[in-house]
């Protein structure tokens, strides 16, 4: 089992990119895009909403799964918390949101610009994989 935050940084960009991938082509496909967009409802709103209603499930995720984390710890090791270690790990759930928002934003970007939402996925996906590699190819220097 790898440990907590890679765990976290291998499966944050997947959630965030299953999870925005076919956020507006679906319903540009299904032709209920036009519908909505027939109603008084900015476009800008309509991306927002669906931006944050799933960074909020996102969200909601990390905090349970962190609490779970923590709780176990406790349990197993018997060892209080220091108020540091707290701070620590607030800054890792702050800075992992923001890390699954971005894979989040972009996939939703890209579902916007692309008519298929297999396209946007494999898009999404190759992008990730590709700075992942690269990343882990310029730490070595």
């Amino acid at each position: 089992m790898p440990p907590f935050h890679v765990f976290l940084s291998f499966l944050g960009p997947l959630l965030g990119i299953s999870l925005g991938f076919d956020a507006v082509n679906t319903e540009k496909n299904n032709g209920t895009l036009i519908r909505l967009m027939a109603q008084p409802v900015y476009r800008d709103n309509l991306l927002l909403a669906k931006f944050v209603s799933t960074l909020i499930i996102v969200t909601t995720l990390v905090v349970a799964l962190v609490l779970l984390m923590i709780g176990g710890g406790l349990l197993i090791t018997g060892v209080r918390m220091e108020p540091q270690e707290l701070m620590r790990i607030l800054a890792f759930v702050v800075i992992s949101i923001l890390y699954i928002g971005f894979w989040l934003s972009l996939s939703i970007l890209l579902s916007v610009g692309l008519r298929q939402a297999a396209t946007s996925a494999l898009t999404a996906i190759g992008f990730w994989l590709f700075l992942r590699c690269f990343t882990k190819y310029w730490s070595t220097w």
